[in-house]
């Protein structure tokens, strides 16, 4: 499940003010886009060069982004999230 799923699952169970918390620690994390004109004019070596100089300017990780997000929303209602998730996929592809 993306992030920004989990967050459109959550963001009417979660108050306002903690919701934008989330979301300033997420671009933290977020990697900045490049422009799709930019990007297909990078040849594939200077475009791992740059993807790892991407990776190394991140505010915060992935892993400390997760633990802010579980501070911030509890465990119970991100596990709820998933779980409500899950159960959508299944019913769509079941049917």
């Amino acid at each position: 499940m993306s992030f920004p799923l989990l967050f459109a699952a959550i963001r009417n169970k979660v108050p306002p003010n903690d919701m934008e918390r989330v979301k300033k620690h997420y671009e933290q994390f977020r990697v900045c886009k490049v422009s799709p004109l930019v990007a297909h004019a990078l040849i594939d070596e200077i475009s791992l060069i740059y993807r790892a100089v991407l990776v190394q300017s991140k505010q915060i990780s992935r892993n400390d982004f997760v633990k802010m997000l579980r501070l911030i929303v509890g465990d119970a209602l991100l596990k709820l999230a998933m779980a409500e998730h899950q159960f959508n996929v299944y019913m769509t592809f079941s049917l």
